[in-house]
C-alpha cells in the first residue's frame, strides 16, 4: 500500500499524528480498534521493522508518532 507522506504529516499538528488516526489511514475499512489491532500486529511480527522504529525513537505503548516513526512505517507499507 502507498502512503503519500507528505499529506498525512500536514494533516497532523506538528508532524505527530496518533496509533488510531495512523491505523485507519492504513485501514481504512475496518472499526478503529480492529484497523489499531492490525497495525500492532504488523509492528510486532516484523522484526526488521520493530529493529527500524527503535532506532527512530518508537516505544511499545506510545500513542503518538513521530515524523520519523511515521516515515519508517511508511516505507514499510511499500
Amino acid at each position: 500500500m502507498k502512503l503519500n507522506l507528505t499529506t498525512r504529516i500536514s494533516t497532523c499538528p506538528k508532524g505527530y499524528c496518533s496509533r488510531r488516526e495512523l491505523a485507519c489511514y492504513y485501514f481504512p475499512h475496518d472499526t478503529p480498534k480492529v484497523a489499531v489491532d492490525r497495525l500492532r500486529y504488523h509492528i510486532t511480527h516484523d522484526t526488521q521493522l520493530q529493529t527500524e522504529l527503535l532506532k527512530a525513537g518508537y516505544l511499545p505503548g506510545i500513542r503518538y508518532f513521530s515524523p520519523r516513526i511515521l516515515r519508517v512505517l511508511a516505507n514499510s507499507f511499500e
